[in-house]
């Protein structure tokens, strides 16, 4: 029950009939309305109720109506909270009270039969407003992981443990338009959109916004962040009354740190890990970085169309995750790097691909398209090579530590070179014109680009943050 009314000693003296009681309305109840009475009673060891009490016609006391009363010395009070008991007055049994439970922020004392409660608030009883989240009107936001905070919003007017839903969108367009008129026709503007939601609780005035509000809408959408440019946003409280204002969002790049620490987490050979960094750190200006200082991605207007930190060009013609998300953009890197390691090594095949004429008898060997190598009239040297010898090219390089298969470091230049655009190797036999064995060579740099910068590899190996 609430606060005791009275005490009356020694335990064990009765009075009949009952003594009135009259006691402050502290619980507010409105002129008229009834309230259970309850007594301890000492010989069962537990409260038990006495009858009613009636709210006098100035709302000031609790009176006891005729019948009710103590009946018993000991202590008691108005009943807000009483479990189980029950006893008998004129009007048959009195309903038993609910277990203590305060009220809730979205909620406001009332009644309920003849017992106190709480009800729901009305639009009435909600009344708040949001604080614009930044001073200089942009919002800056951090590169966090998916549990950490992004951002807050600052609300007047709601208690703590208010529930809220919010809600923020923004969706921004970017155009692509660059100096370069021959670029391929699919790579054009893109329109994406970041939508942020969730059913939280105010904690000292603030809503906190996680990554992980951030849901994944598909192609057009950004999961788990806030993309740079006009946000709106709407703050609904206790399910009754909403309130929305515009803010602007920024962007912030990751720190070196970061990156390197996530492409550890993506990649587990420590070279091709180390390589990846290289990439990172070499593609965008400034180094790893994936936003420009406006918070925009950072983007390629060239001929490939890049973006972002590891300036990729294939996942991101079909998704906005890749253009915004610099995770995503490096797991795409990373994709491109292996798809890029599988083409070097079957450079090692293609350098020279066995092919019968059409009447089986006549057995050549040519070069498959291999960047902008010219052999002259006379045809590639190994071919004449393995069709003087008969030996089998396939097998020759997959010889385990054999010459003409490549080092890692081998491997890794010309992955490079194939992620950037064009070849780095060609076989060069050591005597070409009397060679015996095909094997008795080397891989010689003889770089093959497309529209690319020749010096790529080793300005990508000798990047430093």
């Amino acid at each position: 029950f609430g606060l005791p009314a009275w005490t009356i000693q020694p335990a064990g003296t009765r009075f009949d009939p009952p003594i009135e009681v009259r006691m402050l309305n502290n619980t507010a109840l409105p002129p008229g309305s009834r309230t259970p009475v309850i007594q301890w009673d000492h010989d069962l060891g537990q409260y038990t109720a006495m009858g009613y009490a009636t709210v006098s016609e100035d709302g000031s006391q609790l009176i006891t109506e005729a019948g009710s009363g103590i009946s018993k010395a000991g202590w008691g009070g108005g009943c807000i909270y009483f479990a189980g008991a029950t006893a008998s007055s004129g009007d048959g049994p009195l309903p038993p009270c609910g277990p203590p439970v305060p009220c809730k922020a979205c909620q406001k004392p009332g009644t309920s039969g003849n017992c106190p409660s709480c009800i729901a608030k009305t639009m009435q009883d909600v009344n708040f407003t949001i604080t614009q989240p930044s001073t200089n009107g942009t919002v800056e936001l951090p590169s966090v992981n998916a549990n950490e905070k992004l951002m807050e919003i600052t609300v007047q007017g709601l208690l703590n443990e208010t529930e809220v839903t919010y809600k923020i969108e923004v969706d921004k367009l970017i155009e692509r338009v660059g100096r370069d008129q021959a670029r391929p026709p699919n790579i054009g503007s893109r329109q994406c959109k970041s939508t942020c939601q969730a059913t939280t609780k105010v904690k000292d005035g603030k809503i906190t916004v996680y990554p992980n509000d951030c849901a994944d809408g598909g192609l057009a959408s950004t999961a788990k962040m806030i993309i740079t440019g006009s946000a709106k946003l709407e703050v609904e409280a206790c399910g009754v009354r909403k309130q929305s204002i515009t803010f602007n969002s920024k962007n912030l790049n990751p720190s070196f740190v970061d990156v390197d620490a996530y492409i550890d987490s993506i990649e587990r050979n420590s070279e091709y890990a180390r390589v990846l960094k290289k990439i990172a750190c070499h593609e965008p200006s400034p180094h790893k970085a994936h936003f420009k200082r406006d918070g925009l991605p950072i983007l390629n207007f060239s001929r490939d169309g890049g973006f972002g930190i590891m300036q990729v060009t294939d996942e991101a013609q079909t998704s906005c995750k890749s253009v915004w998300q610099w995770r995503s953009n490096i797991d795409e890197g990373n994709k491109i790097f292996k798809q890029k390691m599988n083409a070097a090594r079957s450079t090692l095949v293609q350098e020279a691909t066995r092919r019968l004429n059409t009447d089986g008898a006549d057995v050549k060997e040519i070069p498959a398209r291999s960047g902008i190598f010219f052999y002259g009239n006379g045809g590639p040297p190994l071919a004449a090579c393995l069709g003087r010898t008969r030996q089998n090219w396939r097998e020759l390089v997959n010889i385990p530590g054999g010459r003409a298969n490549f080092t890692e470091q081998q491997l890794i230049r010309e992955t490079l070179r194939r992620y950037n655009g064009g070849r780095e190797y060609m076989w060069q036999l050591n005597n070409p014109n009397e060679a015996q064995d095909c094997s008795n060579g080397n891989w010689v740099q003889r770089p093959a680009v497309f529209f690319t910068n020749i010096n790529y590899v080793n300005a990508v190996l000798d990047c430093t943050n």
